[in-house]
């Protein structure tokens, strides 16, 4: 039950309490950066839903289990999703990669996240396959070409998980 409730909360792009979403301001962008373990979204799949919003949430992990061609064991879903510090608004059809690196491996991951949108909530995200148990560093650039008519302006901002 509760990793559905965490499946709902990443894609609807709300603060969770929860260790896996975080939320970090870079100039004026809200990041919220989440990731679930593959195996966890099987686990939700599995889950009769009781309630309506079991139900919804019940759609939600099928939905993320389809994303990006589904995913595999020892994959993790890496989410993340941006707004206007200000206003709030969503900011959708932007160019965002992550780079991960494992501390305890010489491991290194990036890839260009696509973009998602479900049920009126838009974000980015990928599978990775994180091959080392222990810390790693998830670092997010992003590139909005809305703000500029040419070029664009890049951030980068980083999150650190530990993969079990």
């Amino acid at each position: 039950m509760k990793r559905l409730f965490l499946i709902y909360f990443l894609i609807s792009g709300l603060l969770v309490s929860y260790s896996y979403a975080q939320e970090k301001i870079i100039d004026d962008i809200s990041v919220n950066f989440g990731i679930l373990s593959w195996e966890e979204i099987e686990k939700g799949l599995k889950e009769k839903p009781a309630t309506h919003t079991e139900e919804f949430h019940l759609k939600m992990a099928k939905a993320m289990s389809e994303m990006h061609e589904g995913g595999f064991k020892g994959a993790y879903h890496v989410m993340v999703m941006l707004k206007n510090r200000h206003s709030g608004k969503q900011i959708e059809n932007e160019n965002v990669w992550v780079t991960t690196l494992a501390k305890t491996g010489p491991e290194k991951i990036t890839h260009k996240l696509k973009s998602m949108t479900m049920d009126g909530y838009s974000g980015y995200g990928e599978f990775f396959k994180l091959n080392f148990h222990g810390p790693y560093i998830f670092q997010v650039k992003i590139n909005l070409k809305s703000d500029l008519p040419v070029g664009g302006i890049t951030h980068r901002v980083e999150f650190e998980r530990t993969i079990p």
